[in-house]
């Protein structure tokens, strides 16, 4: 078997371009290392003719053989025809149970791939791994198992020595056509609501609502119930995969079950500190009522009092003016009771104010009603 090596390309490929060696294979893991001259004279690069769908700074795996195509290059090797190819991401989730590395790829997700991958291998234990095809989350960032296929997820051989090695980029890369192996089984990998949604219908397909136990006259009847609920012959091939999911999915179903419990006894326990809260605010307001109706009282007493002066003021002050226009019309009434004076009394009194004008006029002073000479002519 061919060594392979991780490297990154220099240039974005075109035509051709030189990879950048990381790390080289030694059996099912990566050693890495930084003198590459020694192995790939004369600069540590390989000549790579034709590399599509890669670019620069994507991992390439890939074998070498020497460069005969241009020898007198500086680049003495150059990728095998045939052998570029994109490399797959292997998470590390062998502390964690099946069905917690179960949450995490499908319930959760990831938070990104290894460009040109659309599947990356999660280490179950030393010895076996799932590979589940990732699509990108609709509602968030990251990735998250694709749905299909996960009642049948096939389980794999894996070789762990992968992990005595070194990472590349801080990341897990699989060693092709060692790191992972044949398949060992399959095992039910659906979202929560799915798996219950299919074990429950497949129980209302068997079970019969008020049936008691079984005897030897309803064996006939139940054989015809499994058959009919697939759990005979091949079509009960996926009843064990759904039994060990069972027994991995019951521990976490009861502990979210009691969580719940938990959370709605503690939520009834607030019904008294609500009820504290109420009283609490009852009391409040009753005492602010009650300071409230007390200076608002005041208020209207003292506005009260201010409006009873001035009316007082506005009493005394039209008692006067009707005294004083009492007495207006008394005068009034007084003047009209005179009796009026006879027509030659009018008469002699118009001539005496007529006789007593004076005038002078060329000399002449006129007085009474008689012409007098001026003194002074």
């Amino acid at each position: 078997m061919s060594t392979f090596y991780l490297g990154k390309p220099a240039f974005t490929p075109k035509l051709f371009t030189r990879l950048d060696p990381v790390a080289v294979q030694e059996g099912g893991r990566w050693k890495t290392h930084k003198e590459w001259d020694a192995v790939f004279p004369s600069e540590g690069k390989v000549f790579a003719p034709r590399l599509d769908n890669f670019e620069t700074g994507d991992i390439v795996c890939f074998g070498v053989e020497p460069n005969r195509l241009t020898s007198d290059r500086p680049d003495k090797f150059i990728v095998t025809a045939g052998s570029p190819q994109s490399v797959t991401e292997v998470i590390d989730l062998r502390e964690f149970g099946e069905e917690q590395a179960r949450e995490r790829i499908v319930e959760k997700g990831v938070w990104d791939l290894l460009r040109g991958s659309d599947r990356i291998i999660v280490a179950l234990s030393d010895h076996t791994c799932v590979v589940p095809k990732m699509v990108r989350m609709s509602d968030r960032a990251g990735y998250i198992a694709d749905q299909v296929g996960l009642e049948e997820l096939a389980i794999h051989s894996f070789d762990h020595s992968l992990f005595d090695g070194d990472k590349v980029e801080n990341r897990w890369v699989a060693v092709p056509r060692v790191t992972v192996g044949r398949e060992i089984r399959t095992v039910n990998w659906n979202r929560d609501v799915d798996f219950l949604e299919t074990v429950l219908k497949r129980i209302k397909k068997v079970v019969t609502p008020g049936e008691a136990v079984l005897t030897r006259g309803q064996i006939s009847q139940v054989v015809s119930l499994l058959s009919r609920a697939e759990l005979l012959g091949h079509g009960g091939d996926d009843v064990k995969p759904i039994l060990r999911r069972l027994e991995t999915f019951k521990p976490a179903f009861i502990e979210r079950t009691d969580a719940v419990a938990r959370i709605v006894e503690i939520l009834r326990s607030f019904d008294g500190v609500e009820e504290a809260f109420h009283k609490d605010v009852d009391a409040k307001r009753s005492a602010l009522e009650v300071a409230l109706r007390g200076e608002i009282e005041a208020k209207i007493r003292s506005q009260l009092a201010n409006l009873s002066n001035q009316v007082e003021a506005k009493d005394a002050e039209v008692a006067h003016l009707t005294e004083h226009v009492t007495r207006l019309r008394q005068e009034a009434v007084s003047e009209q009771a005179r009796p009026s004076p006879s027509r030659n009394e009018r008469h002699l009194n118009s001539r005496a104010v007529s006789g007593s004008r004076s005038f002078s006029e060329d000399g002449i002073q006129y007085r009474h009603g008689f012409k007098t000479r001026n003194d002074s002519n």
